[in-house]
C-alpha cells in the first residue's frame, strides 16, 4: 500500500491490479475501492506521480484514483526478484533513473544477486551491477527485501538475512564521471531557526541543479528532493538544532565544487 497524498491510498495484491481508496477524515470512503487492471506489476513505490512496480510495470497515478498504465521496463529473459513481499523499485525522478534488484547472470538461479539501472522515458536498460550476493551470503536461501535510495549517489539492498549491501558512484549517478559547473543558491526559506526545533524541512532557492543535487548542513549530506529547475529542499533533522550556534548550507552538483553557502542562525 502507498499514499499518493493524505486522501489517495493506492494498493496491490497481484501483478495485475492497482485499487484506488478515498480516504477521509472518517476512514475509507469505500471498502472495496476502485481496481484498475494492469500489467507487470506487483509491490510498488509511488515518485513523481507514477507508480513504479517491483515487476517492470509503470503507472501514471492521481489524486482521486485515476491510474494509467505507461510503459514497462524492458527485463531481462532471466530477471527474477524472488522475495517474501518481492524486493521494491528504487525510483528517483531527479535522475530519470529506477533501479531494480534481479538477477543480473545470463543463467536465472532464482535469486537476485545485484542491480540493474533502466531509463525512465525510454524504459530501458541503461547497466547492471553484480553485488555477487550469493556468495556472501553463503547460499542462496536469501530474498531482497527493499532497495532504497540514499544520498547523493547511494543505492543499499536489504535482505531477508539482515544484511546491508552499499552501492554508490557513477552506477547510480553517472554525471560522477562528469566535471559539473558548481549549483548556485541564492535564498532559504529559512535563515533562522529556533534552538530545539523538530524536524525542520527547509525550501532553498537557486539554479544549475542537476541530477543528483545534494544539501550539505556543516558539511554534512542532508536528506534533499529536487522540487523544480529553481528549488530544492532539505530535511533537517532536530538533533541538527539541538545546540544554539551558526549552521551553512551548500548544494553539491556531483562532480562539482559546493555552491557558496548560506548561513542558518540557531538562537
Amino acid at each position: 500500500m502507498r499514499f499518493l497524498d493524505a486522501s489517495t491510498l493506492f494498493a496491490t495484491n497481484d501483478s495485475s491490479s492497482l485499487t484506488y481508496f478515498g480516504v477521509s477524515a472518517n476512514g475509507f470512503t469505500s471498502t472495496t475501492g476502485t481496481t484498475t487492471s494492469l500489467t507487470r506489476f506487483n509491490c510498488f513505490k509511488i515518485a513523481g506521480g507514477k507508480a513504479f512496480a517491483s515487476g517492470g510495470g509503470v503507472a501514471a497515478v492521481s489524486s482521486g484514483g485515476g491510474v494509467t498504465q505507461i510503459g514497462s521496463f524492458t527485463l531481462p529473459s532471466q530477471y527474477y526478484y524472488n522475495s517474501a513481499g518481492s524486493p521494491l523499485a528504487a525510483p528517483d525522478i531527479s535522475l530519470g533513473q529506477t533501479f531494480l534488484p534481479a538477477t543480473t547472470s545470463s543463467t536465472s538461479y532464482g535469486y537476485a544477486d545485484g542491480i540493474l539501472s533502466y531509463d525512465n522515458g525510454n524504459y530501458l536498460r541503461t547497466s547492471s551491477i553484480s553485488l555477487n550476493i550469493p556468495t556472501i551470503e553463503g547460499s542462496t536461501n536469501y530474498s531482497i527485501q527493499d532497495l532504497v535510495r540514499w544520498g547523493q549517489d547511494g543505492l543499499a539492498a536489504v535482505t531477508s538475512t539482515g544484511h546491508i549491501y552499499l552501492v554508490r558512484g557513477p552506477f547510480v549517478v553517472p554525471q560522477l564521471l562528469n566535471t559539473n559547473t558548481a549549483a548556485v543558491l541564492t535564498g532559504s526559506s529559512a535563515s533562522t531557526i529556533n534552538q530545539g526545533a523538530g524536524n525542520t524541512l527547509i525550501i532553498l532557492t537557486g539554479s544549475n541543479f542537476l541530477p543528483g543535487v545534494a544539501v550539505n548542513w556543516n558539511g554534512s549530506y542532508r536528506t534533499t528532493t529536487i522540487v523544480d529547475a529553481t528549488h530544492l529542499t532539505v530535511a533537517i533533522p532536530a538533533s541538527d538544532l539541538a545546540t544554539a550556534g551558526t549552521a551553512s548550507l551548500a548544494a553539491v552538483n556531483p562532480g562539482a565544487a559546493p555552491s557558496s553557502s548560506l548561513p542558518v542562525t540557531i538562537p
